[in-house]
This record gives C-alpha cells, sequence and structure tokens, in this order.
C-alpha cells in the first residue's frame, strides 16, 4: 500500500539561490548551434535559436505556386464566362427583333 510521508532533508548553508527557469521544447527543427550555448547563462531576450516549425517547405512553395496558377486560370475563365453571356444577350435580343419584324411584316 502506498504511504504518505514527508521527508526533510537539512543541509548547512550561507544563502540559497532559486532560479526560475523555462525549457521550451519543438518539434521542428532548430537552425543555428544552440549547443554552443548549452550551459552557459545568457541575457534576458538574447536569441538562442531559430526554430523552424516547417521541415521542408520546398513543395509547399510548389503547391502554393500551384494553386496561383489555378485561381488565375479560373479567374479568366470568369472573364470569359462573362463575355459570353453578353453575347448570348446580343443574340438574344437579335432573335426578338427579328420574330417582330417578321411578325410585322405577316
Amino acid at each position: 500500500m502506498p504511504e504518505q510521508d514527508i521527508l526533510i532533508k537539512s543541509i548547512e548553508t550561507q544563502g540559497i539561490l532559486i532560479k526560475s527557469e523555462k525549457v521550451y521544447t519543438t518539434v521542428g527543427g532548430i537552425d543555428g548551434n544552440a549547443q554552443k550555448l548549452e550551459g552557459k547563462r545568457v541575457p534576458v531576450g538574447y536569441k538562442v535559436a531559430n526554430v523552424s516549425l516547417l521541415r521542408d517547405v520546398s513543395g509547399l512553395k510548389e503547391e502554393l505556386k500551384e494553386i496561383e496558377d489555378t485561381i488565375n486560370i479560373l479567374s479568366k475563365s470568369d472573364k470569359e464566362l462573362e463575355l459570353f453571356e453578353k453575347d448570348k444577350m446580343k443574340v438574344q435580343e437579335s432573335q426578338e427583333n427579328l420574330v417582330k419584324t417578321l411578325q410585322e411584316k405577316n
């Protein structure tokens, strides 16, 4: 059975320094030589390393280019459809006018 107890360890000292440190972990890669500073003190705001959350972005750049090209093609086809719609309206108006003209002659 687990037991609850208190452990007290006494030491003699002139003073105690308590540090508040943070350790950060990352899933991506680290650019630069972060190991060089391991165990050394650095001032606040000092750039220790660059963290890259994306390991290989070349594939993403290619995919983005393909998406942009597709968007450009689709936007051009939308403009062409608008032109065809205008032409279609003109043809319908011409047909209606022709029918009216033929009806008036009879």
